[in-house]
């Protein structure tokens, strides 16, 4: 069985994972910010402009580089890197701005109908990087591709559709595309959906009609020459060994890979598959890949038309040679080493102010940050904290903390007979923390605290939410106010019950597991008494979120549960509405502390149908301070991207802000300002 773990983004090493991720990569540990070099000498001759960006990539553990394509989406994807570049390489009908807010790029707009059933697009006059205009046609081809269920989960990440825009496969929404005119493309959708609009507008790059079926042709007649039967026969010779206890991965690939090279499909450089720990060689990744690659291309040669497209789409050639439709394309590419784009003229959106993009592969965090500082490279993005003061501390470089809608929470176990049902005790333990000591203790300051699910930055946020600081004598108030009494050991009683309770957190996460224990530590002033008990999520663990939602020790319904909690662009999670709780219905529902409010529900169901971004802006900020009130979770911290970028980077459009959640989201209008002569 051949599987790939999807993440979140990560946005330029994120991620997603975005960011992402959790959504992230784990990068290796890092040695402190005094590794990083000094700046080196320079002069401060009048400015100029340069010519190339150059943006530096760690290399992580979260798989290989991937495709430039639509199986490499902005949101949910597996491959971070190849996942970040797609926006330089390809737009879509919307496009999010620095603060994810959906706004037209290939469309001029996008109206919906009166029921909200029908969204009619309006082109713009734009060409593909290869000088083809781009038409409804080409649109209207991209989303049914992209809807199609095909008949196998594997090899497309377990999932039945080439791309997930955080939405789930677009079938399950979209019923039809309708070409009006060559100009105007009509979606017709199974129920109001205002995600639709928000997530797969700006999430689904526009294909060529045309370059995408020369290509899957080119494939087809080889494919066809090979036969169903062997790339079957080879595909399961794959599969069998990975089952084993110990595969000989290695002994694999000659047959494999030659296999593949013979399909006219893309066989992957396995210098891209060096992305274990010190830059070793994952010949089993490699192996799963190739793998899946002849599993897809079996199924296809049984399929008709887009489903036997769509089948090999992630594997074929296109996604690394990419005919897009963004500001740039791809001029040269060595695998694990770097990658160039080069500015295309005809872009919509005018010339790009800058004509080249470089992107530096570098081995691990720490020596893609000493690239940043010494000058070898213009621009990073690293999830550890550990070489980033060095960044931060040098006058030539800017830095910044790029949120991601991921985020550290606690969720209480609200039902009925719970001690955490009322709210005066969720009341109590916000107030006798101090949250914003506890997530710099805990992440290294890889973080940005949260009071709300959604981060900073973003169009929705709402930033008149409550942020209670520490008060222990307030907590202690609350707890009294409902018949709490403190004992004589310092926990306060109730009827005989202690005041304690549980956190159950990953051990695998030691900044969960950190902050779990130093939470614990905090409240004992206020009388609570919580033990900090570390799991495994894909073994004990998983009883928790799981209907009846019980704990692996005590067998009994759990009360805190320590996790991190990944949103797609859209804000709008199923984890506080009602009919998605855990239940015997519904056992693995999301909302697994059974919250329940109406007004809520009536809030989400509204955010779902309101097209309108102001509306819905409002909606959001109304849900939010729902959401503060209530107090279904404890919000730790959201995850962040640290950015350091040379001082000099700047945009034409308007004041760059890198601690924005997609602060590169226009490329296009990124330039580098820097010494003459250098």
């Amino acid at each position: 069985m051949f599987t790939v773990v999807r993440q979140m983004p990560r946005l330029l090493a994120v991620v997603t994972a975005l960011c992402t991720l959790a959504a992230a990569c784990s990068p290796a540990p890092t040695p402190s910010a005094s590794s990083l070099p000094s700046p080196p000498a320079s002069a401060s001759p009048a400015p100029a402009v340069a010519d190339t960006i150059r943006v530096a990539l760690p290399v992580c553990d979260c798989g290989p580089f991937g495709p430039l394509d639509n199986a490499t989406s902005p949101v949910g994807d597996d491959y971070v890197r190849a996942g970040a570049i797609n926006n330089f390489l390809h737009d879509a009908l919307y496009r999010w701005d620095a603060h994810v807010r959906p706004t037209p790029s290939l469309a001029s707009s996008c109206e919906p109908s009166g029921d909200g059933l029908i969204i009619t697009c309006k082109l713009i006059q734009a060409v593909f990087s290869n000088g083809r205009p781009i038409t409804a046609g080409d649109v209207a081809f991209t989303y049914r591709l992209m809807s199609v269920h095909t008949p196998i989960d594997l090899p497309l990440a377990g999932r039945p559709c080439v791309t997930d825009v955080g939405l789930g496969c677009l079938s399950d929404l979209l019923d039809s595309t309708e070409v009006v005119d060559p100009l105007t493309v009509a979606f017709h959708l199974k129920r109001p959906n205002a995600q639709f609009m928000a997530l797969a507008l700006p999430g689904v790059w526009i294909d060529s009609e045309a370059v995408v079926r020369a290509a899957f042709q080119d494939a087809r007649s080889k494919l066809a020459l090979l036969g169903a039967k062997a790339l079957q026969a080879g595909a399961d010779r794959v599969s069998k060994e990975l089952g084993t206890d110990q595969p000989n991965c290695l002994g694999l690939l000659p047959d494999a890979s030659q296999l593949v090279a013979r399909t006219g499909l893309f066989l992957p450089d396995r210098a891209e598959y060096n992305t274990l720990t010190g830059s070793a060689f994952d010949a089993c990744g490699y192996a799963n890949t190739l793998g899946g690659e002849l599993t897809m291309a079996a199924a296809s040669l049984g399929a008709k038309d887009l489903t036997a497209i769509a089948l090999v789409y992630p594997a074929l050639m296109l996604g690394r040679a990419p005919v897009g439709t963004g500001a740039y394309k791809v001029t040269a590419f060595k695998p694990n080493e770097r990658l160039e784009l080069t500015a295309v003229d005809s872009y919509h959106g005018g010339p790009p102010e800058t004509r080249h993009y470089v992107f530096l592969f570098y081995p691990d965090e720490t020596r893609a940050a000493k690239a940043v500082a010494d000058g070898s490279a213009d621009w990073v993005e690293l999830q550890s904290s550990g070489p980033f003061p060095g960044l931060a501390d040098q006058a030539r470089i800017r830095t910044g903390r790029a949120p991601n809608p991921a985020y550290l929470s606690m969720t209480y176990n609200v039902r009925r007979g719970q001690i955490f049902s009322d709210l005066r005790l969720r009341r109590a333990m916000e107030l006798c923390i101090d949250k914003p000591a506890i997530a710099a203790a805990a992440t290294g300051g890889n973080y940005i605290v949260s009071y709300g699910e959604v981060p900073p930055g973003f169009w929705m946020y709402d930033d008149a939410l409550p942020k209670p600081g520490r008060d222990v004598g307030a907590a202690k108030r609350e707890i009294e106010s409902s018949g709490w009494q403190l004992g004589s050991d310092g926990v306060y009683q109730k009827a005989g019950q202690r005041l304690t309770a549980a956190i159950y957190a990953r051990i695998d996460d030691t900044e969960r597991v950190k902050f779990a224990q130093i939470l614990a530590i905090q409240v004992k002033a206020c009388g609570i008494d919580i033990h900090v008990v570390q799991g495994d999520f894909g073994g004990r663990l998983r009883s928790l979120v799981i209907w009846p939602n019980i704990t692996p020790d005590t067998k009994k319904p759990f009360d805190l549960n320590l996790f991190t909690w990944v949103s797609s662009w859209d804000i709008l999670s199923p984890r506080f509405q009602s009919d998605h709780a855990s239940g015997p219905r519904q056992p693995d529902g999301e909302n697994s502390g059974g919250f329940s409010d109406p007004r809520i529900d009536t809030l989400a169901r509204q955010l779902e149908t309101e097209y309108d971004v102001s509306r819905r802006a409002d909606l959001f900020r109304r849900y939010q301070e729902l959401i503060a009130q209530e107090q279904p979770v404890l919000f730790a911290y959201f995850r962040v991207r640290l950015v350091a970028v040379a001082s000099g980077l700047a945009a034409s459009d308007g004041p760059l802000d890198v601690n924005q959640p997609f602060w590169y989201a226009r490329p296009d209008r990124l330039l580098l300002r820097t010494a003459a002569g250098a």
